[in-house]
């Protein structure tokens, strides 16, 4: 496989774990979302965003690593 050919492989690997973890995240705080709306604290607005970030982070590191590894 070309160079060319690795760099868009690990760059449809990215936007496919976004993808993929976009959903998966929005899924996964459906819970904590209806238990803090019942709340309507702003400090519990503020947790659910940063934990957002988090797993973006976390997700985006993984899409990362795994490119790396395609590319190489």
């Amino acid at each position: 496989m070309g160079k060319g050919s690795r760099w868009i492989a690990a760059w449809a690997v990215v936007l496919g774990v976004a993808v993929v973890g976009n959903y998966l995240s929005t899924w996964a705080m459906i819970p904590l979302v209806r238990t803090f709306s019942a709340h309507s604290d702003a400090s519990a607005a503020t947790l659910i965003v940063l934990l957002r970030v988090v797993l973006w982070i976390v997700i985006l590191g993984f899409a990362i690593w795994l490119a790396a590894k395609l590319v190489k």
